[in-house]
């Protein structure tokens, strides 16, 4: 990570999640960070360290709960940050397919995407944030489909980056908007596939025109992550 090492894994191994960290293939992962010891965390984010040990020239990796200190085995002085993987709620790892992008990046998607942002007469006129699924600790570009309703009342929405200045949606001014809706439409629903920049809590925020929105729904298709850490 400090450019200071060359780290190369000279052939593929398996790691465990639900396991310790032990050298080699085929054994326990995990650092530590862990509530209990060899047991991972549900609803938690385990990040994957590629590791050196310098004075064998020993490389290997390991799962920690951290995107930036993970706890280091004796004696392994180098690591650098390639991925990530998510314990959902029923203690499974949520599966996916990685497309390495410009400048050794990677393009996530979901197996099976989620619905994370379903909300009723909740979006209104006042900014409001979401999480949806991508890892934490730094900013990633979620890549979502977005679906906006109300049967009665035009309106125009944006979902943004919680990074950027507060500003209300126009069809006129900067920032724009992300959805226009007409109350002529039947429903007065839309649907988007958009790319938002996520703040580096996984969120992303909107806001209405309207001073209730009846239906705000956001699914995660997965995230392009330039892999920089």
């Amino acid at each position: 990570g400090t450019n200071a090492y060359w780290m190369t894994l000279a052939s593929a191994i398996t790691k465990r999640v639900d396991a310790s960290w032990v050298v080699g293939t085929a054994q326990g992962g995990l650092d530590g960070t862990e509530s209990v010891a060899g047991t991972p965390d549900t609803s938690t984010w385990y990040y994957i360290w590629l590791i050196a040990r310098s004075g064998t020239g020993v490389v290997d990796a390991l799962f920690s709960e951290s995107a930036t200190s993970p706890t280091m085995p004796a004696s392994y002085d180098f690591k650098r940050l390639i991925g990530a993987v998510f314990n959902n709620s029923g203690a499974n790892l949520e599966l996916f397919t990685a497309y390495e992008t410009w400048g050794g990046g990677l393009h996530v998607s979901w197996n099976v995407p989620t619905l994370d942002i379903d909300l009723a007469s909740t979006l209104t006129t006042a900014r409001r944030t979401d999480a949806v699924k991508v890892p934490l600790a730094f900013s990633v570009i979620a890549d979502l489909h977005i679906q906006i309703e109300d049967v009665t009342s035009s309106s125009t929405n944006i979902v943004t980056c919680p990074d950027i200045a507060d500003a209300a949606p126009s069809t006129t001014a900067a920032p724009l908007a992300t959805l226009q809706l007409s109350s002529s439409a039947v429903g007065a629903g839309g649907s988007a596939h958009h790319l938002v920049r996520t703040s580096s809590a996984g969120l992303i925020a909107a806001r209405s025109t309207l001073a209730t929105i009846d239906q705000y729904k956001v699914s995660t298709q997965g995230f392009h992550w330039p892999r920089r850490n």
